[in-house]
């Protein structure tokens, strides 16, 4: 069992992280700037508190005997914040996560990146992917400033890493999707497949409690710094995925079969690293959809 601190532990993600670590058998120490909700249940194994995660001297005293830190916290997303307050959140955040675990020597960081690092998600003219099935090692493009700070974020944990010697992984997911606005999601990209994020995200999507177990199977593993796709088994999309890959992006070369409707971005790391494979998708909603009907 391992003492793991958690930042942004109240957001969507955060909150399944905790569960899902609890859950494994760790012993969690869960901080967020402000807290809608206290974590359901009784858990002996929890201690929560209210932090501004880039209060460094703050962060140093809660993190006392933790082993780990999941590194959560930070702008979700670029609107309605200005670029400044964005870019300036996200990566002094991590900042602060990677000096108290050097300081304090903390093995291991888990930190939240994005796959809006590749520079489509939120450029005013993105870019296309440079082949398929997109992996770790292709190229960033950041051309907005959150693909730039998540983009700083990883690159944060490598220098500390390098620097003291801690394991700083990085999980690069795209839109975490809620179960009752999935279903609507996949409507519309299937109506126009070329509208929306959906389409800059290649129509994928991760649910959260596959993205919280990806987390706790990163704290785990026995791994080296790294970055580490955590994608959903399967596209938003009812078409198979190279299908739709020949006709929208039809110069991208696909450099490895992409079956049915597996994600155009590669799991393989995460299966080989992590000995993790998403395994939950809109199709479950659907089927459970119907049966709730009948």
């Amino acid at each position: 069992m391992k003492k793991v601190l958690v930042t942004g532990a109240a957001g969507r993600v955060g909150r399944d992280v905790v569960l899902g670590l609890l859950q494994a058998g760790h012993g969690v120490v869960a901080v967020d700037i402000a807290w809608p909700e206290r974590p359901e249940g009784n858990h002996s194994e929890l201690v929560t508190a209210t932090l501004d995660v880039t209060d460094r001297s703050g962060l140093a005293e809660v993190a006392q005997g933790c082993d780990a830190i999941v590194h959560l916290a930070g702008v979700p997303r670029p609107l309605p914040d200005t670029p400044e307050v964005s870019f300036g959140t996200n990566v002094m955040a991590a900042f602060a996560a990677y000096q108290v675990a050097a300081d304090l020597g903390i093995a291991r960081v888990v930190a939240a990146s994005s796959a809006s690092a590749l520079g489509r998600a939120w450029a005013e003219r993105p870019e296309e992917p440079l082949y398929f099935p997109i992996d770790e090692a292709h190229p960033l493009r950041a051309a907005d400033h959150y693909a730039l700070a998540k983009g700083t974020v990883e690159r944060i944990g490598q220098s500390f890493s390098r620097e003291t010697g801690l394991t700083a992984i990085a999980l690069r997911f795209p839109w975490v999707s809620i179960d009752e606005m999935l279903l609507d999601r996949v409507a519309l990209a299937n109506a126009d497949p070329t509208g929306g994020v959906w389409f800059r995200d290649i129509w994928s999507y991760v649910r959260p409690d596959d993205l919280a177990s990806a987390f706790v199977a990163a704290i785990a593993a026995d791994a080296a710094t790294t970055t580490v796709n955590i994608v959903a088994p399967d596209t938003l999309m009812e078409a198979p995925t190279e299908t739709l890959l020949r006709q929208y992006f039809p110069s991208v070369e696909i450099r490895e079969p992409i079956i049915g409707n597996e994600p155009a971005w590669s799991s393989a790391h995460a299966r080989n690293v992590l000995g993790f494979s998403p395994l939950t998708s809109w199709r479950d909603l659907q089927t459970l959809s119907v049966e709730r009907v009948n």
